[in-house]
């Protein structure tokens, strides 16, 4: 895609979705501001990814309700101050968690690093790569390389190119 449609693409996107987007920033700027994950604050990234499937919402809930809050602060701290070098480890670590999959790892990362990362999403996977996705932790890793060749190309984030991907395979 060229820049100018992703830039055109991630501005409609971002009209269309403003209370995501601030709930998106408001949890961000809380995991940047202390380094880890609560459990409030992933029940939130639950609800906002799955705001459109209540099922699947109401059964992550669920197997996230065992998770012991000080682990996953301390898990989260770890996986917050690793770098993009060790994404297959970061990915992982959050995953061995009941509960958490690679589409909800991916919103931690992306909240926490928008600049590096992007939401794990069917459309914008298919979008990239004409399939749908497994939800294969080397397809997200992929999928990574893929949106920061183009974030970097384009002087934008990773999830901004995402939203653009997102935003055209909605709307074709």
């Amino acid at each position: 895609m060229v820049c100018s449609e992703i830039i055109r693409l991630r501005n409609e996107h971002d009209r269309q979705y403003l209370n995501e987007i601030k709930k998106e920033k408001e949890i961000g700027d809380a995991l940047r501001a202390s380094k880890f994950l609560t459990k409030t604050q992933l029940d939130e990234i639950i609800h906002w990814k799955f705001d459109s499937d209540g099922r699947i919402r109401a059964n992550e809930l669920r197997l996230v309700k065992s998770i012991d809050d000080q682990t996953l602060k301390k898990v989260s701290n770890n996986v917050f101050n690793s770098d993009t070098n060790h994404d297959f480890e970061r990915i992982e670590l959050l995953r061995g968690f009941k509960g958490i999959g690679v589409a909800v790892a991916s919103v931690i990362l992306t909240f926490y690093d928008p600049e590096n990362y992007c939401v794990f999403d069917f459309h914008v996977y298919q979008e990239v790569f004409g399939v749908r996705p497994e939800y294969a932790t080397a397809e997200y890793v992929n999928l990574l390389i893929r949106l920061r060749i183009e974030s970097k190309k384009c002087g934008v984030s990773t999830r901004d190119v995402e939203k653009a991907y997102y935003r055209r395979n909605c709307t074709i």
